[in-house]
């Protein structure tokens, strides 16, 4: 999740003068500010680029309103982040909102690629994660048990192995205490199974805008519950992609 669509924008009135928008964006180094009505009612976006057409055009616009673009790209805070990708790319700018068209925050280019490191190691992590967890349960789940665990409604899936559940099967699985029985660990199956729920939560934030986004904290549970499952697979392994950190 890009921390830029969880932290509440700088914003300007439709009627406030265009010299005030101009000294914002360059005291903030901004190149633009959604424009609002009330606290967060958007009315459109005002940019350089924006300023700039209506000038060259032959406006000598004095006031926010009068170089405002009045439909600027917007998205949903629930979209996935991955499907948003190319509509930030192409605009450059977009607005972010909640279902209800209240404005919650403005993603630029700029936190993309801000974001491409991070968000490399959350997927690398998660891949890694689910990977290993089908290692974990293959041994205690065999042919004749698999195909019972595919989510209601996909009867019609070829499921041939744990390696054909999704994370989220596999996660409804663990929590059965019958299954988990069958998979011959000592490890508490409730301290498993909440741990294993917090990391499908930390998936489910990284792969949509939502407004509690991701933080250090998630990386860091990423991190260790993937050491900790590489281990139920291999005591002795080192955990692929990563090294041991402090705690």
């Amino acid at each position: 999740m890009l921390a830029a669509a969880t932290r509440a924008p700088l914003t300007i009135e439709p009627d406030a003068p265009l010299r005030k928008a101009m000294s914002l964006m360059m005291m903030h180094e901004y190149s633009q500010l959604p424009v609002v009505s009330g606290k967060s009612t958007l009315k459109g976006l005002i940019s350089w680029k924006s300023i700039g057409r209506a000038i060259s055009l032959g406006a000598e616009p004095g006031f926010v309103r009068e170089c405002m673009d009045r439909e600027p790209p917007t998205l949903r805070a629930s979209d996935r982040l991955l499907d948003a990708m190319p509509s930030i790319i192409r605009h450059e700018c977009v607005i972010v909102t909640d279902d209800a068209g209240r404005l919650q925050a403005v993603v630029t280019t700029t936190d993309l690629s801000e974001l491409s490191h991070s968000m490399a190691e959350k997927f690398l992590l998660l891949e890694h994660i689910e990977r290993q967890l089908k290692l974990f349960c293959e041994n205690g789940w065999g042919p004749e048990i698999v195909p019972r665990l595919r989510a209601p409604g996909e009867s019609a899936r070829k499921v041939a192995s744990v390696h054909d559940l999704t994370l989220g099967e596999l996660q409804r699985a663990c929590e059965n205490p019958d299954l988990w029985a069958l998979l011959g660990v000592s490890i508490d199956r409730v301290v498993f199974r909440d741990e294993f729920k917090l990391v499908v939560e930390i998936r489910n934030r990284a792969m949509h805008f939502n407004p509690s986004g991701l933080d250090l904290q998630d990386i860091q549970r990423l991190r260790q519950f993937e050491r900790f499952v590489a281990r139920l697979v291999d005591p002795g392994a080192t955990p692929s992609g990563t090294s041991p950190r402090p705690s």
